[in-house]
């Protein structure tokens, strides 16, 4: 019995993913990207919200910098990337507005 609930206890946490959370101040027209090395087929999901949901521009970007996906002017979003190859993929934040967000 001891050794089934070790098993399940490893089991477990092998099913559990790996999460990290950021905030920051962006100023008025800054950019802000953050980097993540995934291996083909690995998720990468990205939720988040500003502060008064106010709008910022959102965009992940492929092991060559070129854009995948692009949210515009939003304040709030959740985006699920596959990656295609193994590499250093990035996520973008943009400030366009005249005001810390």
């Amino acid at each position: 019995m001891l050794r089934q609930a070790a098993t399940l206890i490893v089991a477990l946490a092998v099913l559990v993913s790996y999460a990290a959370a950021y905030t920051t101040i962006m100023p008025p027209n800054t950019q802000e990207c953050y980097f993540e090395r995934l291996k083909q087929s690995q998720h990468l999901t990205i939720t988040f919200e500003t502060a008064g949901k106010l709008p910022v521009d959102f965009q992940i970007n492929d092991i060559h910098r070129n854009p995948i996906y692009t949210m515009p002017h939003t304040g709030e979003g959740t985006y699920t990337h596959i990656a295609k190859a193994d590499g250093r993929h990035s996520y973008c934040f943009k400030n366009n507005a005249p005001h810390d967000i």
